[in-house]
């Protein structure tokens, strides 16, 4: 019997026949290698010369770079238009309030617009109405609204009293994910009560305040505030509202450093019905090392909201 080994591989080996071999005696078509070599370098020195450029043709190849860098507009076949001004700041008495943003952007000539304060007064006036006056603020009320300092911030807040889309998203800016305020400097703390509830609140702030800050403007432009339609010292602020049914003191955050929210939890307690708000705050130094570490817990926690700056219920909490 024939013994069982591995199969050959080569059996396809009769294909190939002996004058294939290197050592054959009978010549075959095949080129010689120091032909073949010549053949490719032959080659390779064509393709050199046809790739050769000429000082004239990079000349040539620089200005047309030149003339095809982005942001030129000076291309050919393409006309560009400059429309007058009060093309434009008619076009923005008919925009809506949520477009304000992409309509700055279209170019320098509408940014200049959004920037002025005929725009903001028109903006206003076209949706408040008589009816409104009952909701609104003394501060939102046309006869205050005539004040060029901190204009834009007054008609943000009024269209969430007189815009309808804007009305309807209160509910849903107040839900918004609390985890987002980790790293926010504490600005302000205080607490409200009523006969069932306690409601604590933390104002916290994107970055600390500075003497740069719309805040602390210095005396000497006093006259310039007073023109600055975006004015507004509310600009990056929040306020974190807790509703709880028991009482638990406030954390002392007050003290020459300023203190962060460094971490923000919310969970469910023992009892498995009730939740629990958990606040860890750490101060900073000058190095800004941690040194003091305050945590705050709230059980049980009926509501927890975030209010931004423009929102009607932020300004009724101040």
């Amino acid at each position: 019997m024939p013994k069982k080994g591995r199969k050959s591989r080569n059996h396809k080996i009769g294909d190939v026949t002996i004058k294939e071999f290197a050592d054959s005696n009978t010549s075959t078509n095949r080129p010689k290698k120091g032909a073949l070599g010549l053949g490719v370098k032959e080659k390779i020195l064509d393709t050199l010369a046809d790739n050769v450029v000429d000082d004239e043709d990079l000349d040539e190849a620089k200005m047309l770079k030149k003339r095809t860098k982005p942001g030129n507009t000076t291309d050919e076949g393409h006309v560009y238009s400059n429309y007058p001004v009060d093309i434009w700041f008619s076009i923005a008495q008919r925009i809506h309030p949520e477009d304000v943003g992409r309509f700055s952007l279209i170019c320098r000539t509408t940014a200049s617009i959004c920037a002025s304060p005929g725009f903001w007064f028109s903006l206003y006036k076209r949706y408040f109405r008589s009816a409104h006056e009952k909701i609104v603020p003394v501060r939102l009320q046309p006869d205050c609204m005539v004040r060029l300092h901190g204009l834009r911030a007054c008609v943000i807040r009024s269209l969430f009293f007189t815009y309808k889309p804007f009305v309807d998203r209160l509910p849903a800016l107040a839900q918004q994910d609390f985890h987002n305020l980790k790293s926010l400097w504490i600005v302000g703390s205080w607490v409200a009560t009523d006969k069932l509830d306690w409601t604590f609140c933390y104002k916290l702030r994107a970055g600390l305040a500075t003497q740069t800050d719309d805040s602390e403007r210095s005396d000497g432009d006093s006259l310039n505030n007073f023109r600055d339609i975006h004015f507004n010292p509310e600009r990056g602020c929040k306020v974190l509202v807790v509703t709880t049914t028991k009482y638990c003191p406030l954390p002392d955050l007050r003290g020459n450093t300023s203190y962060v929210l460094n971490s923000i939890s919310h969970t469910l307690t023992t009892n498995l019905r009730d939740y629990r708000l958990t606040l860890v705050f750490s101060n900073y130094q000058k190095q800004k090392v941690h040194s003091t570490v305050i945590t705050v817990a709230y059980e049980p926690v009926s509501l927890v909201q975030v209010l931004d700056w423009w929102t009607p219920a932020y300004n009724e909490l101040k």
